[in-house]
């Protein structure tokens, strides 16, 4: 059931977490960018009136690229930029990962649709992103392609209890990780599934992978997982 009330508050429980990490955050963030950051970002749910918290999506990226002090001022960030996105107000130069992204949400949403139909979707499968909550392992900026900067960066303590604390909060019912869930031990991962949560080891969705590929590679994951419980 969707309760935007509670999502409001697992929005400020979020917020609260990232203002309580952010120091730590940002000295693992500047030995291995070699600069401080102003903050670190903001992620989350991305839409809090239709965001079905009970049967939660998380989705685990990398990093984000290009984000200015004057962003953060204007209260522009990443979870801002991602709704603007979903409703089609956003611009980026790369839009192809949020549209596989979107489609392998609808994938999991409406499993009789087929794969044909979801990989020729476009600005149609933004709207699903709206019953995901997303967040990176990065929580402050990194560069066009993820490199040894960013491994310090998800590896060290302060990123991966974070992560850890997101999920604690969020409780999702699925997981999503985009080349993500290698930084998490596998007796956290086993934990998590003997809770009910349904982990999707992915590719990261910009990956050079046909659309229908993803998206089956999805279902059968979704399939083993689900005939395993």
């Amino acid at each position: 059931m969707i309760d935007a009330a509670k999502n409001r508050e697992l929005t400020a429980q979020l917020r609260n977490l990232y203002e309580r990490v952010q120091p730590a955050f940002l000295d693992e963030h500047e030995k291995a960018f070699g600069h401080r950051d102003p903050r670190i970002n903001e992620y989350g749910i991305l839409s809090e009136e239709n965001y079905d918290a009970d049967n939660g999506i998380l989705i685990v990226l990398k990093e984000a690229n290009d984000w200015s002090e004057e962003d953060y001022r204007n209260g522009y960030v990443y979870r801002t930029f991602a709704h603007d996105l979903m409703a089609g107000d956003g611009k980026t130069k790369t839009m192809m990962p949020w549209y596989n992204l979107g489609r392998w949400i609808a994938a999991i949403k409406e499993p009789q649709k087929p794969a044909q139909e979801l990989a020729a979707m476009y600005e149609d499968a933004l709207r699903y992103l709206s019953a995901a909550a997303i967040t990176n392992l990065n929580k402050a900026s990194g560069y066009a392609a993820s490199g040894k900067e960013f491994v310090k960066v998800a590896l060290s303590d302060i990123a991966v209890q974070t992560l850890q604390q997101e999920i604690a909060i969020l409780k999702p019912k699925i997981i999503i990780f985009g080349s993500t869930a290698w930084v998490l031990e596998n007796s956290y991962l086993a934990q998590l599934r003997k809770q009910g949560c349904i982990l999707l080891d992915m590719c990261h969705p910009g990956a050079r992978i046909s659309r229908i590929k993803m998206i089956e590679e999805l279902r059968e994951k979704l399939r083993s997982q689900n005939a395993g419980a």
